[in-house]
């Protein structure tokens, strides 16, 4: 409620866009965890959210320039997985699946993430979709669900992507960038949280 304490998360680097709490995790929309784009007035304005279209979220990967926390080694990165790979990660789920495997990005937040991952196989058996912060802890060699899928072929895929965690909350790379640009601790949780208000704790939620 008003005036009580938050849940405050953080992650490494968000890859220029914040991710809303229910892009990471089943759970209700909260006004201090918000999809929100973080860069110079330049990077906002070329990457506005929402940016679920697969081509919107293809401009922000190839872009870095004014992003705030872009010096983070993974602010972008690329990966390329094989079926064996993924099949490995997921376990029993995946085995009935026939080659060749099919990679689908079934649903994107309004920061460009991957909602639902679907991996379904080339004969009847029934598809396995990953969803939210799922996908990344599942298949280990992801750091983060902001993400497009290039196919290499059968059976191996490039992805390429930015950021490291779940996104959402404060980017530790972003606010290390933000307060070397002299930005007061206040207004630099702020930038992350909008509605956040630095202060004592009511006595009611003070711990004893």
């Amino acid at each position: 409620g008003a005036g009580g304490p938050i849940r405050a998360v953080d992650h490494a680097t968000n890859g220029g866009g914040m991710a809303a709490g229910p892009e990471a995790w089943a759970m209700r929309p909260q006004p201090y965890l918000v999809a929100k784009v973080v860069g110079d007035a330049g990077w906002r304005e070329r990457h506005a959210i929402p940016l679920q279209r697969p081509q919107l979220v293809s401009s922000l990967l190839r872009d870095r320039s004014g992003a705030y926390g872009s010096q983070h080694p993974l602010f972008r990165w690329s990966r390329v997985i094989t079926a064996d790979e993924i099949r490995q990660a997921i376990g029993a789920p995946a085995q009935a699946l026939q080659s060749p495997l099919r990679l689908n990005a079934l649903q994107r937040g309004a920061s460009g993430r991957v909602l639902a991952l679907q991996i379904a196989g080339s004969g009847e058996s029934e598809p396995v979709v990953l969803r939210l912060d799922q996908i990344r802890r599942t298949l280990r060699r992801l750091p983060s669900t902001l993400f497009e899928i290039k196919p290499q072929g059968l059976d191996r895929w490039l992805i390429r992507g930015g950021g490291f965690g779940h996104g959402a909350g404060l980017s530790q790379a972003g606010a290390i960038d933000l307060a070397w640009r002299g930005l007061p601790p206040d207004r630099l949780f702020r930038h992350y949280s909008p509605v956040l208000v630095l202060g004592p704790l009511p006595p009611r939620v003070c711990l004893p």
